[in-house]
């Protein structure tokens, strides 16, 4: 009906447009409440027809506690240039019942979960570069809204590059170091390491890194990207090239998502699955095939720089013997041993760099400095400065002009 009201108690009214006859409050169970006429857009029958007039409701029947929580929705839209193609890495903010944020994906779609209904709801899009039409779509949720769409025009003039954005910042992470898009508590959860510095460059600079170099250092990707690089060092002697890298740790981080429900088993299945296939790759087949049990083991353990005594030595050769475990299993249980990720962290930390800011293979000149910096300063990366080097480098920003 278009008319706006207030309550007594002091809490908010929502109003509907749209749905006329339609507003509500939020007041305490078995209270009297004056409601008063604020603003009149239109007569309403049955209601206060003019500004200052009011009524008395009384609330009666509910209990105080138990009751019935509202309903929750979906609202999700997608934002395309006017071609048709999507738009990533646009910052969508809701605000009104809730306020929340998430990040447009490859296919230029978002989508907020668990949104509260009976509210009044705004999303406005955000990316450097860019501007939207509608700039920003408002709407009374009622059930799920899935067609909260926008169409994105590229500025004639850039003004910015949109890697500074915290957001943005942190979806790229996720894509150039897991593989994936952001889950939504781990997007905002880190986006809210940089924002919370508010004005403070300093700080700003210095959670930026670490929250860079976080990712590296992550659960999941060590256990993904750092298990891959352990296979290529235990089995080669060298660390992998970036186009070998890349599809092999994506087949074992298939669909897994370090939190959730049953993520570690999901690992583990993917991790068998993948050596079992490695051994029969081949590149290994060459080196190994012709070995013996004891100069498989030997090999391998060659490869680790790692001091195995020679009681573990033997117990892998004669596991091997009884058929107790399988060349996949002691190549396994090798690059999984703590001793050997410990011995390569600086080298596998180093090629990271290149592989995860530039999407390439270092360069040896580069790799050679950047380690011995890691060296230097005991595998500090913010005393060696390599993080905060890579992330400012001229190379890395120029993927996002």
């Amino acid at each position: 009906m278009g008319t706006n009201y207030a309550a007594d108690t002091g809490f908010s009214s929502i109003v509907f447009p749209g749905y006329p006859g339609v507003f509500s409050f939020n007041v305490p169970a078995a209270g009297t409440i004056v409601i008063v006429v604020v603003e009149l857009k239109s007569p309403a029958n049955g209601f206060p027809s003019a500004v200052g007039s009011s009524y008395t409701l009384k609330v009666q029947g509910l209990p105080l506690t138990g009751l019935p929580t509202a309903a929750a929705a979906t609202v999700s839209g997608q934002i395309r240039v006017t071609d048709g193609s999507p738009v990533a890495g646009v910052v969508m903010q809701l605000s009104g019942g809730v306020a929340r944020t998430t990040i447009t994906d490859s296919n230029g779609h978002y989508q907020f979960d668990n949104v509260p209904v009976a509210n009044f709801y705004t999303v406005t899009p955000a990316l450097v570069n860019y501007h939207f039409s509608p700039e920003s779509n408002s709407f009374s949720l009622f059930a799920n809204k899935t067609d909260a769409l926008f169409s994105a025009t590229r500025d004639i003039v850039p003004v910015g590059n949109p890697i500074d954005t915290t957001e943005y910042f942190v979806r790229q992470h996720y894509l150039d170091f897991l593989g994936r898009e952001p889950d939504d508590s781990g997007f905002n959860f880190w986006s809210d390491q940089i924002r919370s510095c508010g004005n403070d460059a300093a700080c700003t600079e210095r959670r930026t890194i670490s929250v860079s170099a976080a990712y590296f250092l992550s659960i999941e990707f060590q256990e993904t990207g750092g298990f891959v690089d352990g296979l290529y060092r235990a089995s080669f002697g060298r660390r992998p090239l970036f186009n070998e890298f890349i599809p092999d740790t994506a087949a074992i981080a298939q669909d897994v998502r370090v939190g959730e429900a049953d993520w570690a088993a999901l690992l583990n299945s993917n991790k068998q699955a993948f050596v079992e296939v490695w051994i029969r790759r081949s590149a290994f087949r060459e080196g190994y095939d012709g070995l013996s049990n004891e100069g498989f083991v030997d090999t391998l353990l060659g490869h680790t720089g790692v001091n195995f005594s020679q009681s573990e030595r033997d117990a892998l050769v004669s596991d091997l013997a009884r058929g107790s475990s399988t060349r996949a299993d002691v190549l396994r249980r090798i690059v999984e041993d703590e001793r050997f990720i410990s011995a390569k962290r600086n080298e596998a930390f180093v090629t990271m760099q290149y592989f995860g800011y530039l999407r390439r293979d270092p360069d040896e000149a580069g790799y050679q400095f950047w380690l011995q910096k890691l060296r230097q300063f005991n595998g500090n990366f913010e005393h060696a400065e390599m993080v905060k080097a890579f992330i400012v480098s001229s190379e890395y920003r120029n993927r996002f002009r």
